[in-house]
């Protein structure tokens, strides 16, 4: 993706460049610093970033050739936990000027900060979306950047935005974040061939309105090695672009200390991946439908019912003594209403005294033991069914349809779940217990926005 990108970007460019994403935050928050004084020689700065996802505390330090590095990441999960780790790093590093990035709803709480610890030089800057904040630290850091304001003695270096593995022993960093570019990588340490795959170290994303942690493919294919720490398996050109090589594939050479890359063997990775990626399943849940798509190569199919539909209705029904789900339980819900479970969002995860019971109801919502139950009548009586048991119902319904529109006998068992409803937390256990009894694991939630929105 990032060469397909940077292929495109050199007919309308000379100068490119690839920013990580960790280095278009600490220069977004870097923009105003420059306006308090000259820096000083051994300057240290503390860029501390909060939001509803993460927490974390960067050091900036000058090296011996004045440039910025980061020397120090650490990260926080809780509101007490920054306040505790606010004198150990000011203790530590003694920083000369302190950046705080928030999201705007945090407000109360940097104020907070200000008045405990009275930060030296301290500088505030609020962001709405994640996103955004690395747009624009990223065109703040761009080779031929327009903005006058921003004082280049504080521009950081480039580097890597880290590789990784797993092996036998567990995860395993082939590159650290933050290594200078341009860099070439090595294998693991001495031991027989094998075969890994590589990921870029794991960032936050913005997917909808949340903050999502994850990791990204590095190499699409396997990367082959022979045993030995020091075969070179890859390497980051000048600009910052990735490339999966051999030794006998990579043109690298060394002068005067620094990596050189041969601009013509920059495509050899592109004719080392594999054309197809691993197929991503979305399960969709709306307020009264649910569905699935597949997303591979690019392209997003959505997932359709034997009758054809991308939207199936979200009932299940149990007039025939088995569960039936979506276009045939509605169609009994006319004639058997108190047979079928619908509006499920209505009662799910919620307390009965939070329950709205509707009056058109056919089933009863009962609480047994501090846990709620859906009530249905069946040929043989009336029959209780745990909320999960409502949503694995569902989800097994959708599990199948993709697994036949895959056309393979390899079960699915990782899913992103997408509502168009925000999930309370009460709700994401019921889906998470629905989702372990379909030999499912949720990688993430995300909510999708209606058109109206």
């Amino acid at each position: 993706m990032i060469q397909a990108c940077v292929k495109v970007a050199e007919k309308y460019s000379d100068n490119i460049l690839v920013i990580p994403p960790l280095l278009a935050r600490m220069t977004y928050a870097l923009k105003d610093i420059a306006k308090l004084h000259d820096p000083p020689l051994n300057e240290s700065i503390l860029v501390v970033t909060i939001n509803n996802s993460f927490n974390d505390f960067v050091i900036l330090q000058r090296n011996q050739n004045f440039e910025l590095e980061i020397i120090h990441r650490s990260f926080c999960k809780s509101e007490n936990e920054i306040m505790k780790e606010f004198p150990q790093i000011y203790d530590e590093f003694f920083p000369d000027a302190t950046v705080i990035l928030f999201q705007k709803e945090y407000s109360e709480f940097v104020e907070k900060i200000r008045n405990k610890f009275n930060p030296k030089n301290l500088f505030l800057r609020f962001y709405k979306r994640w996103d955004y904040l690395l747009m624009s630290g990223g065109l703040l850091r761009a080779p031929n950047s327009d903005d006058r304001e921003f004082d280049n003695r504080y521009w950081i270096p480039n580097f890597s935005m880290g590789i990784e593995t797993i092996i036998y022993s567990g995860r395993k960093k082939i590159l650290p974040e933050g290594t200078k570019i341009p860099c070439k990588f090595y294998g693991i340490n001495n031991g027989k061939p094998q075969s890994i795959k590589l990921w870029y170290s794991s960032e936050f994303f913005q997917l909808f309105e949340n903050l999502v942690y994850e990791r990204k493919e590095a190499s699409r294919k396997s990367i082959y090695l022979k045993g030995s720490s020091d075969q070179v398996i890859g390497y980051y050109d000048d600009r910052g672009v990735p490339y999966i090589s051999s030794v006998q594939q990579a043109a690298i050479t060394e002068e005067k200390g620094a990596i050189c890359i041969n601009r013509v063997n920059q495509n050899l990775s592109l004719q080392t991946m594999s054309t197809t990626e691993s197929p991503k399943i979305t399960l969709i849940f709306e307020e009264d439908f649910f569905g699935a798509e597949i997303f591979q190569n690019g392209v997003t199919q959505k997932v359709k019912d034997s009758e054809g539909n991308e939207q199936i209705p979200l009932y299940l029904s149990m007039a025939d003594g088995i569960p039936e789900i979506g276009e045939k339980a509605k169609n009994d819900y006319h004639k058997f209403p108190q047979c079928v479970i619908y509006d499920v969002f209505k009662a799910i995860g919620k307390p009965l005294n939070e329950i709205k019971i509707d009056p058109k109801w056919g089933f009863k919502v009962i609480e047994n033991n501090g846990n709620i139950f859906f009530q249905i009548e069946t040929p043989s009586g009336p029959r209780l069914i745990p909320q999960e048991i409502v949503i694995s119902a569902f989800m097994k319904s959708a599990k199948l349809k993709v697994e036949s529109k895959m056309g393979n006998k390899n079960q699915i068992n990782k899913i992103r779940l997408s509502t168009t409803l925000k999930l309370s937390k009460p709700q994401k256990v019921i889906f998470e217990k629905a989702a372990e009894k379909n030999n499912l694991e949720i990688l993430y939630f995300t909510v999708a926005l209606t058109e109206s929105e």
